[in-house]
């Protein structure tokens, strides 16, 4: 653990104001844009966080937030599962529903960071809570790994908890705190895209302010079918352009 404790800390002393400022405010910015969607939807923010938790594998922050909302909003108005369009996988969108439905978060999801995720959100000052994601997990190892190989497992996990809450018990915030400030500067650092809120991805070094929170206004959502038929198919989920070209 040593290795992996001096890894942690070599990123952390990279941290810039920007990085840790923003990291601070990071999960109460979630919690706060997420509570828009639950007050016009007038569901519980717990059911909203975790809608926005299950649908946020292979997405950017802006389409998850698209997709909770149009998840939320097809939830309200009777319409099907299947007619709400999702920037993620289908069985992603089916766990939302269940949750939509009643369902708890812990017994849909069983995955330590997502679980982890969820607890971020909806209790931001959480004294425990870590959301180790592929992104932590290479800080830990001290380079950039192949997302297949990012993975760790339920032990691997415990024991990163572990040290993140030691690390951040030193430093006197939120291991919630620590993780999110560690993630703005891993990505900075990395020279790594960020797509905050508004239509351009914020390129580093990073801005005065990431746009974690994120005006309902500004958070359109998706479509319930493509404007153009002929051009536009579904694939588990997603909308992709189809090339005109054979063979592509």
């Amino acid at each position: 653990m040593r290795k992996i404790t001096s890894n942690i800390l070599n990123v952390l002393n990279q941290v810039n104001e920007c990085d840790y400022n923003e990291g601070l405010l990071a999960y109460p910015r979630y919690n706060k844009t997420l509570k828009q969607i639950a007050d016009q939807a007038n569901l519980p923010l717990f059911q909203v966080a975790g809608v926005f938790a299950a649908l946020s594998p292979n997405t950017d922050y802006i389409k998850n937030l698209k997709s909770c909302l149009t998840v939320c909003q097809g939830f309200i108005q009777g319409k099907k599962q299947t007619e709400c369009t999702v920037a993620t996988y289908n069985h992603n969108r089916e766990k939302a529903w269940r949750i939509l439905k009643g369902e708890h978060f812990y017994s849909v999801f069983k995955g330590l960071k997502v679980r982890n995720f969820w607890r971020n959100i909806t209790e931001p000052s959480h004294p425990e809570a870590v959301t180790i994601d592929r992104h932590m997990v290479n800080v830990a190892a001290g380079k950039i790994r192949r997302l297949t190989k990012a993975g760790i497992s339920k032990r691997e996990y415990t024991q990163l908890k572990r040290e993140f809450q030691l690390i951040a018990e030193k430093e006197k915030i939120l291991p919630s705190q620590l993780q999110a400030v560690l993630w703005f500067t891993w990505k900075r650092i990395n020279n790594i895209v960020y797509h905050g809120a508004g239509n351009n991805p914020l390129l580093f070094p990073c801005a005065n302010e990431w746009n974690v929170f994120v005006p309902i206004e500004k958070i359109t959502p998706y479509e319930t079918k493509p404007k153009n038929k002929a051009n536009k198919k579904y694939m588990d989920g997603l909308l992709w352009p189809v090339s005109k070209k054979k063979g592509r």
